[in-house]
């Protein structure tokens, strides 16, 4: 388990197989956006806090059922 606070900016997050999503840009209450650059569409897009599974340094890992946006990969 983790902590909200142990998510934050600059963080790699990858998906439940470890391919990378992309970087955090943004840290909200209850979701994060991830860094446009990063994105296939250079549009900003956002995740739930709860879609998180775990951290572990500098990566946040998602859950297995996480629906990844359209237009980030």
């Amino acid at each position: 388990m983790f902590e909200k606070s142990q998510i934050r900016e600059d963080m790699i997050v990858v998906d439940a197989d470890g391919e990378r999503v992309g970087i955090i840009d943004l840290v909200e209450e209850k979701r994060f956006r991830l860094k446009r650059a990063e994105c296939k569409d250079r549009l900003p897009h956002y995740l739930p806090m709860a879609s998180v599974a775990h951290v572990e340094r500098d990566i946040a890992t998602l859950e297995d059922d996480v629906q990844i946006p359209v237009g980030v990969r």
